[in-house]
C-alpha cells in the first residue's frame, strides 16, 4: 500500500517537473471578469428609449389624425400605408438604438477589462448585472 503512494507521487512529481505550465493551470484555474446586461430592461428603463418610442407615438398619432380628417373613401388605404411606415421605422430605430447600446457596453466593457458580456442567462448575479450602468452611460450620465 505504502509502495503504491510513493508511486503515484513520484510519477505527480514527474509531471509537474515535465509539464510545469499544465501544473500551474491545474493549481490555479485563471480568473475572468463577466458582466450580464438585461437588454430589456435597457429597452424599458433607458430616457433615451423611451424618447425615441415616444417620437415615434406622436408622429404615428398626428398622422393617423390627420388621415380620420381626410375623405373616407381613402382613410383604410392610408392608415394601412401608415401602419406599414411606422412599423419600418420602429424598426430602423430600433435598430440604431441598439448599435448605439451595443457601442456602449462595448466601451464599458473594455474600459473596466471585462473578458465577456452575456445578454441572455438563465441566472445572473447582481454582481455581475452591467444594466443600470449601460442605461446611465446611455442616458448621458457617463
Amino acid at each position: 500500500m505504502a509502495h503504491g503512494r510513493i508511486v503515484s507521487t513520484i510519477a505527480a512529481a514527474l509531471l509537474a517537473a515535465a509539464f510545469p505550465a499544465a501544473a500551474q493551470q491545474a493549481q490555479a484555474p485563471a480568473l475572468y471578469k463577466i458582466g450580464y446586461v438585461d437588454t430589456e430592461r435597457v429597452l424599458r428603463d433607458s430616457r433615451s428609449s423611451r424618447q425615441v418610442q415616444k417620437g415615434l407615438d406622436d408622429e404615428f398619432t398626428r398622422r393617423a389624425q390627420e388621415i380620420d380628417a381626410g375623405p373616407p373613401a381613402e382613410k383604410e388605404r392610408r392608415k394601412a400605408a401608415l401602419a406599414d411606415e411606422m412599423n419600418m421605422k420602429r424598426e430602423i430605430s430600433l435598430k440604431e438604438f441598439v448599435d448605439k447600446a451595443n457601442d456602449v457596453l462595448r466601451r464599458l466593457a473594455e474600459a473596466e477589462k471585462f473578458d465577456a458580456v452575456f445578454f441572455e442567462a438563465a441566472y445572473a448575479s447582481t454582481r455581475i448585472d452591467l444594466t443600470d450602468k449601460v442605461i446611465k452611460a446611455l442616458d448621458g450620465g457617463r
